[in-house]
Order: structure tokens, then C-alpha cells, then sequence
């Protein structure tokens, strides 16, 4: 079992976790490429998120989860209560690439919008 990566005082002695489990960011790209000339490009938005479809990721204060004898400690004083952790954003990207004459493209900018 590998170290929590920090923990807090839950005020009654026992530890907390700030970061735990384990977890992915799935990207996924809305992208329209349009080609002019030796130049392509390439404009859209993408979606960043994890457990935005299936709704499964909640911290229960399960044995197998780091810090659930602090959250069963703490759910039964009424100061916690099981959650779902979950991330959905998106930003803009706008990219200009180059086709070589070797059938090759070069990347000529790139422009990643704020995440929202």
C-alpha cells in the first residue's frame, strides 16, 4: 500500500487524506480541420473530466478507501458524509499545422484557451 500523498488532523486524533486512490483525466476532442493550401487547421474544444458518465466514484468511508476510519469518525459527529468526486471541463484549442513537401506536418502554433 503505497503513502497517502498528505494528510490532515480530522480534531479527533486521526488522519485525514487530502489525496488518495487512484484516478484518470479523460480528454475528449470536438476538433473542426479545415485544409488551405500547404496549411491545416485546426479548431475546436476539448472536454477534460473523470466520472462525468458513470457516476461510480464515490468515498464512502469504505475499509479499502485511505482515511475511512477518520470519515466514519467524523460522518458519525455529523462533519462528514459520503461524496462523489468528480472534474468537467473544457477549453478551447486552435492550431495552425504545415504540410511538408516529405508528406510530413509541422506544427506552427498552437492556442490553448482558459479551461472553464
Amino acid at each position: 500500500m503505497s503513502k497517502p500523498a498528505a494528510s490532515l488532523s480530522s480534531g479527533l486524533g486521526l488522519p485525514t487524506y487530502k489525496a488518495f486512490g487512484n484516478g484518470e483525466v479523460i480528454s475528449v476532442a470536438d476538433l473542426t480541420a479545415t485544409r488551405i493550401g500547404k496549411f491545416l487547421n485546426i479548431a475546436g474544444t476539448v472536454h477534460h473530466g473523470f466520472d462525468t458518465d458513470r457516476g461510480d466514484n464515490l468515498y464512502n468511508f469504505d475499509p479499502e478507501q485511505p482515511g475511512h476510519l477518520a470519515g466514519r469518525a467524523l460522518e458519525r459527529e455529523g462533519e462528514a458524509k459520503p461524496f462523489r468526486m468528480q472534474f468537467d471541463r473544457k477549453q478551447s484549442v486552435d492550431a495552425v499545422l504545415e504540410y511538408g513537401p516529405d508528406r510530413t506536418l509541422t506544427l506552427r502554433k498552437i492556442d490553448w484557451g482558459k479551461i472553464e
